[in-house]
């Protein structure tokens, strides 16, 4: 009997699969509408034909959804903007605006409408941000109109290699603009908003409820029930992440899970199955929408409905179809929730369960009881599953989550409808809530320290890189291997396997660079710039925020071998706060001399004795200091030494530092004076321009000393001031090509064979 081929027995997943790949190249390739269109229109016509003829349809379905998920995929990434100016805005609050460490409130509006010089626009949702201390004294709550003056912008998009994309963030919200600023701010009523209105003041609610039943201890169940992780100590959710649980903090398929149990359970005496399941039904619609419809808690939802249906109409459910319509449902509607962590971890997590739980059972079928055989086999699979997306957005990979995964998520199962419960109860007579709940939180107080005990453990996680797209390939074709669903011997499994492992190595030997790199990287305002010689990795200021510092170093294996802080000021020390964070090993550090002695930052102060209590070197360097990698040298030329004095501002005595890359020179001016730049000068063949550009550096006489022939600008490129343009004129009128990270995103300098060749991260061309 011929075999059916696996897309004709499951037409659902090949169709899942060809929308997934659509939403990609939309968003990762230049949209074309009409292409898209198409496209669509004839892979249309073919399945109608092909319906006609009697033949299958499958190929047909599949490139219909291929350009359908091109074009909900374009539509959605480039949506039409405003253009970016000053604007009377008027719009609803959509949830209470929060007030953030930095001093800046932050929230969403809805039903926007904007009037300026530009014309007017209607906006279904806006990112709204002010200063709350000058601008503003109050945090508008839910449901209220305002009206102020601000400045609409465009947010940006990923402008760093591996760093984060603020842009997609928020389109995922569903959000395209951005809105700075609260000049003459006015509430203007109180309308409330319908349903949407009522679900956040339920959740509002049951959040406040769950704060007096639980006291100290409503963290983890405000988490665990509502989603609400923003409660629970950032200790607390690394801890987790370490020992390799965090997904329990997130409301998902097991959560889910156990709430729907609950209500089946409850009800299985008193009604029908169809009417049990249409009551299941309303709830999981009710919870999805107090959830604002997170891609796990819509799958484990959508999972569940279409598992009751087939069961109901005493059809045995196929998984990996159930799996694929939630897949297909939840993409149609919310596009690019494709690129979102918590899509990809949940959807990962689960088909490791349905593909590979089969075939752990069968390695497993001694072990007893079937309890724990069954608990290790959903672990180990669940973990396969999920551990690219792991890999590939957190950079690492739990191994005692492996172990006391069972066991965690066993201990969930039980106090989570005691939380449950304890909630309920308590909503209705508040004492008998709280002393159901004070037993629950000794115990949540002892599984919190168990867990961060385990996260602690020696190599309870280890830093993996980030994964090319041939290795995820190589990776995902052995996983599929140790599937039912590939009809082959255990040799050739075998076979094929270690030969996509081999050429994938074989690849990424051939097109790994081994040249001398220079990347400035675009923190806005402020600096940060990294070394990367062979093994060795030296960092040249850290930025106000290091989070995209500490993913390329995470993503690409590396660690701060040479640190070197120009001087203490928040825009060029405070991002190794976020390579602490990341648990990023630190070689050591260098600042000028007499950093600590001068007009500083406190915090950044505070950051370099953090460091130094944890046994990092802390070295001074003056002029004439230099260090050697293996084709890297850097020089200081400045401050001279013995010359510097005590409280003056930072700016005075930075750390100038020409660093020789293979054969090119470079000088990085960091934030020197322009009375001290001469100083400093040599003559480099690019220069790192002083100050982010201002006015009052990058003199004719010291452009005269350095002569480069291509300058690097630190700047917003949005700026009258930074940079100033009559420092890009001075540059430009000698013939400097200007690279203004705020305008090219990072710049890569690659030095090969004593040739420099600069490379914007935006130009998408091959450089200059």
């Amino acid at each position: 009997m011929k075999a059916v081929p696996f897309h004709y027995r499951r037409p659902l997943v090949a169709v899942a699969a060809a929308l997934g790949l659509g939403i990609w190249a939309g968003v990762r390739f230049e949209y074309v509408p009409w292409l898209c269109l198409a496209g669509l229109a004839l892979c249309c016509l073919a399945v109608f034909l092909l319906r006609r003829m009697g033949k299958r349809m499958v190929a047909g379905g599949m490139g219909a959804f291929l350009f359908l998920g091109m074009l909900l995929a374009g539509h959605a990434a480039h949506p039409s903007l405003p253009p970016r100016d000053v604007y009377l805005v008027s719009g609803i609050v959509a949830e209470d605006m929060t007030l953030r460490d930095d001093g800046t409130a932050a929230g969403y509006l809805i039903d926007v409408h904007i009037q300026g010089e530009a014309g007017s626009y209607t906006l279904r949702r806006v990112y709204w941000t002010y200063v709350y201390d000058s601008e503003i004294g109050f945090l508008p709550l839910d449901g209220q109109r305002v009206s102020f003056t601000g400045t609409v912008y465009p947010p940006s998009g990923q402008t760093n290699p591996y760093g984060f994309d603020f842009r997609m963030f928020l389109l995922q919200k569903g959000v395209s603009v951005g809105i700075s600023g609260a000049k003459e701010p006015q509430v203007l009523d109180h309308p409330g908003r319908g349903l949407s209105s009522f679900l956040f003041q339920t959740r509002k609610y049951l959040t406040e409820r769950t704060k007096v039943i639980f006291g100290d201890g409503f963290a983890l169940p405000a988490a665990l029930l509502l989603g609400e992780r923003d409660h629970l100590p950032q200790e607390t959710q690394d801890s987790f992440s370490a020992a390799g649980v965090a997904h329990v903090l997130a409301v998902s398929g097991l959560h889910v899970g156990l709430l729907a149990g609950i209500i089946q359970w409850l009800l299985r005496e008193r009604m029908s199955p169809g009417k049990r399941l249409a009551v299941l039904g309303a709830f999981l619609l009710f919870y999805c929408s107090l959830l604002n419809f997170s891609a796990p808690v819509v799958r484990a939802s959508l999972l569940l409905m279409a598992a009751g249906m087939r069961r109901l109409v005493r059809r045995a459910p196929d998984p990996l179809t159930i799996l694929s319509a939630a897949f297909v449902l939840i993409l149609l509607f919310r596009p690019l929730d494709l690129f979102s962590a918590s899509f990809q971890l949940s959807f990962g997590a689960v088909a490791g369960i349905v593909m590979l739980k089969p075939q752990l059972e069968k390695w497993l079928q001694k072990l007893r009881p079937a309890a724990v055989r069954d608990g290790i086999g959903v672990t180990l699979s669940a973990t396969a599953g999920a551990a690219l997306p792991t890999i590939q957005i957190f950079h690492h990979f739990s191994l005692v989550g492996l172990v006391i995964n069972p066991l965690i998520c066993g201990i969930f199962t039980v106090i989570l409808p005691l939380y449950a419960l304890a909630l309920a109860v308590g909503c209705i007579y508040l004492e008998a809530g709280v002393a159901l709940a004070l037993p629950l939180n000794k115990v949540a107080e002892w599984i919190i320290g168990a867990i961060a005990w385990a996260g602690k453990l020696p190599f309870a996680s280890v830093n993996v890189p980030f994964l090319p797209w041939y290795a995820l390939l190589a990776i995902v074709l052995c996983l599929l291997l140790l599937t039912r669903y590939i009809l082959l011997s255990g040799k050739k499994k075998a076979a094929i396997g270690l030969c996509a492992l081999a050429a994938s190595f074989a690849l990424w030997q051939g097109t790994v660079c081994r040249d001398v790199q220079y990347i400035q990287f675009d923190m806005g305002r402020a600096d940060a710039a990294m070394i990367l010689d062979g093994e060795e990795t030296v960092l040249i200021d850290a930025g106000e925020y290091g989070g995209d510092l500490a993913d390329y170093l995470l993503s690409t294996g590396r660690q701060a071998d040479h640190v070197l802080i120009t001087h203490l000021h928040i825009d060029h020390c405070m991002g190794l706060r976020e390579l602490m964070e990341a648990d990023i090993p630190i070689g050591r550090i260098i600042l000028p001399e007499g950093a600590l002695a001068q007009q500083v930052d406190e915090g950044c102060v505070e950051l370099i004795y953090a460091l130094e209590e944890r046994g990092v070197p802390i070295l001074f360097w003056a002029a004439g200091d230099q260090m050697q990698t293996a084709r890297t040298r850097i020089q200081a030329t400045w401050p001279i030494r013995g010359t510097v004095r005590a409280g003056y501002d930072s700016n005075r005595y930075p750390m100038a530092l020409v660093c020789d890359l293979d054969g090119v020179e470079l000088l990085s001016a960091s934030d020197i004076a322009g009375e001290y730049e001469r100083y400093a000068a040599s003559d480099v063949d690019i220069l790192k321009v002083s100050h982010h550009g201002s006015k009052y550096s990058t003199k004719d006489l010291f452009l005269d000393l350095t002569t480069p022939s291509a300058a690097l600008v630190t700047g917003t490129g949005r700026s009258d001031t930074h940079p100033h343009p009559d420092t890009l004129q001075r540059l430009e009128s000698r013939g400097i090509s200007v690279f203004n990270t705020g305008e090219w995103g990072a710049i890569t300098i690659r030095i090969h064979e004593g040739q420099a060749q600069l490379i914007p991260y935006l130009s998408g061309s091959d450089g200059i």
